[in-house]
């Protein structure tokens, strides 16, 4: 069985930030390489004993062990030089729909987890937004994602909806409920820190999933 948060922790050492979700990806896939060795690892596979097309980000073979891996990297805008090398991210505005679209990988994991035995998976969430790991500031409005907050503590579980009041172009592609099986609460990381909480500063959020 590979360990997630122990791959974080080396390649957070070697490579702090990532040019794009892709980036993150292929470098993550490298870095599980590097410590299992005799792992077989695929990109955008699509278990065959899935009925959905669904192409997972990571699948690892270890000894008739599997695990499936969902990543996301949401990122504010941050212009840095990493020995030599220019990164100049871009901000994701749209948080409320990065929120929803976790969550979902978690959901997808769980189905994926219930079809065959001695298989795990991992939702895994870096990024530099500290909006998505601080807790919504009191408003007399609540917000319209108030149930897909993934901040520091929270505790994941059951029926996940839109408010009431969100607008048919907000949740566009994205107006299913999300049902979650598990119970999941959430803990954030420390990745890498350029500059602090103002722009700087990665973390990444790691939910394991299990057969019920």
């Amino acid at each position: 069985m590979i360990d997630i948060h122990n791959v974080m922790r080396e390649l957070s050492s070697k490579r702090p930030i990532f040019h794009s979700e892709a980036d993150f990806q292929h470098a993550l896939a490298w870095e599980i390489h590097l410590k299992y060795p005799n792992c077989q690892i695929r990109l955008e596979y699509n278990p065959p004993f899935v009925n959905d097309r669904m192409y997972l980000d990571l699948w690892v073979s270890n000894n008739h062990y599997y695990t499936a891996i969902e990543l996301k990297y949401i990122t504010k805008k941050i212009h840095v030089d990493v020995d030599g090398e220019k990164f100049e991210l871009k901000s994701h505005d749209a948080l409320d729909l990065a929120r929803y679209d976790f969550i979902k990988d978690i959901t997808r994991l769980e189905k994926v987890v219930a079809n065959q035995a001695n298989l795990n998976g991992y939702a895994l969430l870096l990024a530099n937004e500290s909006s998505l790991w601080r807790p919504a500031v009191k408003r007399n409005k609540i917000p319209n994602d108030i149930h897909f907050r993934i901040h520091e503590g929270r505790v994941l579980q059951g029926k996940l909806d839109w408010g009431p009041n969100t607008g048919e172009g907000t949740k566009k592609g994205r107006e299913s409920a999300l049902n979650i099986l598990g119970t999941y609460r959430l803990e954030w990381n420390d990745f890498s820190d350029f500059d602090g909480e103002r722009y700087g500063k990665f973390k990444f959020l790691l939910v394991r999933i299990e057969s019920m």
